[in-house]
């Protein structure tokens, strides 16, 4: 199952300049486990950082945006590549909370 703090590559269809087709989990793990909800939400993952108090480090050279939230189908998350630590999870709920008002 996928899991919510998770970072996968995404087959995109479209493959595009600067994206490194990573994908961090956001969405609850209820809903990635539910069969019946073919996506999950996610954040793209960047290789620069784009600035600003809505971005956080992931690691060296990766970056999630909360502006970046996309739904992503299951079916297409190709390969774990490594799972955020609940430190950085915290940033990543304060950014997404911050950007929707919450």
């Amino acid at each position: 199952m996928i899991r919510r703090g998770e970072v996968w590559r995404y087959e995109s269809y479209v493959n595009r300049p600067g994206r490194t087709g990573l994908r961090l989990v956001v969405s609850a793990d209820e809903v990635n486990g539910a069969d019946r909800i073919p996506v999950v939400l996610a954040l793209e993952v960047l290789d620069a950082d784009p600035g600003g108090l809505l971005s956080v480090k992931l690691d060296e050279g990766s970056w999630a945006s909360a502006l970046s939230v996309v739904a992503c189908q299951k079916s297409r998350m190709a390969e774990l590549v490594a799972t955020a630590d609940d430190a950085t999870m915290e940033l990543v709920s304060s950014a997404l909370r911050a950007v929707q008002a919450l």
